[in-house]
């Protein structure tokens, strides 16, 4: 998005529909090396209604610095906007993405 392009945190959209509440976040690596896998937490795991992983175990990965370095994406559907928010603002805890 442009607010990628100039610098902003890569975050996550949100969009909310008759109190329903969901997000999608593309899942990368923060540094380049052999794919090994994608852990979420058990926060998230359960949340998770679309996964889409591109990478097989074993491919070169780079650091994103686009969106032809995604492993994948996922897509989320909360319970709330509370419990939504309290995630999103600190999903780094809650995706590790595993490289050798």
């Amino acid at each position: 998005s442009l607010r990628q392009c100039v610098g902003d945190p890569i975050g996550s959209d949100t969009v909310q529909t008759k109190n329903e509440f969901y997000a999608h976040t593309v899942i990368h690596s923060e540094r380049d090396g052999i794919f090994d896998s994608v852990n979420f937490s058990d926060d998230i795991e359960p949340l998770i209604i679309y996964k889409a992983i591109k990478n097989k175990k074993g491919d070169k990965v780079r650091r994103f610095t686009n969106s032809s370095h995604r492993i994948g994406l996922i897509l989320l559907k909360f319970n709330s906007f509370e419990q939504m928010h309290a995630i999103l603002r600190n999903f780094q805890n809650h995706i590790n993405v595993i490289t050798i």
